[in-house]
Parts: structure tokens; C-alpha cells; sequence
């Protein structure tokens, strides 16, 4: 029995060490980002909550960037509703656990990145246990009651964090930084937020995909330390899908705000 524990260790360091070579050389080759930057990916681990439109619009992109430790968070299964809002799913994939599609899919493309399915309900109770070991938080599930969940719980952990939304014709994202002093949380931003949510229509999956995808980015760039020098003042980015159009507005602390106690 010790034989075999010895066994499966070997081959579990042997597996980790080929997957840390690997994603080595997918950041050295990795266009458009200065090496020295990728070099800060290297021990980070992501937790995406959602495995919708905005979810695997912005998975793929943080496998493709050689993030070491992925994981992907949903109870949801895929059904025919779900291909509406994304391209990443298929016919064949309809009745599976959504999470489960999304990191054998991502192990297979892109073995350099650790890709982990939790099929889970993310609430504070889930996201105190996990965040301590995370280095950012993308929260994609465009549902107001887990995005407040998970605004308390990086508030607790001072974990930094991107969040967005879409609906009917509009989208927007921002990220979160409680691990600095002064920035605002989700609850300060309630007045930002109502801009979509007052369109309650289907939205187009190409929406999805370009608030999805420009998550990732803003994630990639916390962990990069690569960030908006804007005086520190994080953004909340607004996209019109139809007249392809972004707007970019400072997002300030709200007096009174019962979560960070402005």
C-alpha cells in the first residue's frame, strides 16, 4: 500500500512539474503582454463563477494566457436555452454539468493551465473557505444575489475581484480592489448597475462575448500588476452592443454604504 501512495505522489509531481514547463513556455510565447509581466502569472490561481455567456467567453482567454490554476464554478447544467448565449457549448454537450464541459474541454486545449470544475453554489460560506488560496475572483454569473455574496466575501478577504453584467442590448464589467484602501465596493455602485438591469431581453452571445472577454483582460492585468493609472480610482466600463460603443466613468466609494462603511 505504501508502494502504491509512493507510486501516485511520483506520478502526481511528475504531471505538476510537466504542466509547470509547459505553462512556461505558453507565457514566454504569449503575443501582446511584456514577459516580465507574464513572469507574475506563474503561481496565480483563478476562481470564474459562471459558466454562461460571460464565463466561457472569459475562461478561455485566462487558459490562454497560461494562468497556472483555473477553476471554474457552477451548478448549472447546459440545455438548449444555453446555446443561445454561447458559442462554447454544443448540442452534444446538453443535459452535462456545464463545469464539467468547460474544464475537460479547457485540460484538452490548453494543458498548461490546471483547469478545475467546481459544481457548487457559490455563496460566502463557499467563497470564505476558497478564497484565501485565490489570487483574484471573476464573478460572471450576472445574478445580483451572488454578486453580493461574492462583494462581501473578497471585502472580508481583501481579495481583488472583477465583476459584469449584460442584458438585452447592454453590458458592462469592473473590477474590484479591496485589497487597497480607499476604492469602492459593489454595493457603492447600486446607481451603475440599474443602467442594464432595466433591460431584462435575451441578450446576444457576441455581447456576452465582448464583456466576457474584456473580464479576462481585466483580470490578466491585476495579476500582471498592470492597471489604469488612474489615480488608483477603478472604472466601470459600459458597452453598447448594437452601436459597438464604449463609455468609461470613474466608479467612487458611496457615503453610507452598508457593506464597506464609507
Amino acid at each position: 500500500m505504501k508502494f502504491l501512495d509512493r507510486f501516485f505522489d511520483k506520478a502526481l509531481e511528475q504531471a505538476a512539474a510537466r504542466s509547470d514547463k509547459l505553462a512556461a513556455q505558453a507565457r514566454a510565447e504569449t503575443p501582446g503582454f511584456d514577459p516580465a509581466a507574464l513572469q507574475r502569472l506563474r503561481d496565480k490561481s483563478v476562481l470564474v463563477i459562471g459558466a454562461g455567456g460571460l464565463g466561457t467567453a472569459a475562461a478561455p482567454f485566462l487558459a490562454a494566457a497560461a494562468v497556472p490554476y483555473l477553476q471554474i464554478c457552477d451548478f448549472g447544467g447546459v440545455e438548449s436555452e444555453t446555446l443561445a448565449s454561447t458559442p462554447f457549448y454544443n448540442r452534444a454537450d446538453i443535459r452535462r454539468r456545464k463545469v464539467e464541459v468547460v474544464a475537460n474541454r479547457l485540460n484538452r486545449q490548453r494543458p498548461e493551465t490546471q483547469v478545475h470544475a467546481l459544481a457548487a453554489r457559490s455563496d460566502e460560506d463557499f467563497l470564505d473557505r476558497r478564497l484565501p488560496n485565490l489570487s483574484i475572483v471573476v464573478d460572471a454569473t450576472g445574478d445580483p444575489a451572488t454578486q453580493q455574496a461574492t462583494n462581501a466575501s473578497c471585502r472580508r478577504h481583501s481579495t481583488p475581484w472583477v465583476v459584469g453584467q449584460v442584458s438585452g442590448a447592454g453590458g458592462w464589467y469592473t473590477t474590484l480592489r479591496p485589497d487597497t484602501d480607499g476604492g469602492p465596493c459593489l454595493a457603492c455602485l447600486a446607481d451603475e448597475r440599474s443602467a442594464t438591469e432595466v433591460d431584462d431581453r435575451p441578450y446576444p452571445a457576441a455581447l456576452a462575448g465582448m464583456v466576457g472577454s474584456a473580464m479576462a483582460m481585466a483580470a490578466l492585468r491585476v495579476l500582471m500588476e498592470d492597471e489604469d493609472p488612474v489615480s488608483g480610482t477603478p472604472l466601470v466600463h459600459r458597452v453598447d452592443a448594437y452601436g459597438q460603443h464604449w463609455e468609461v466613468t470613474p466608479a467612487e466609494r458611496r457615503e453610507n454604504c452598508p457593506v464597506c462603511g464609507c
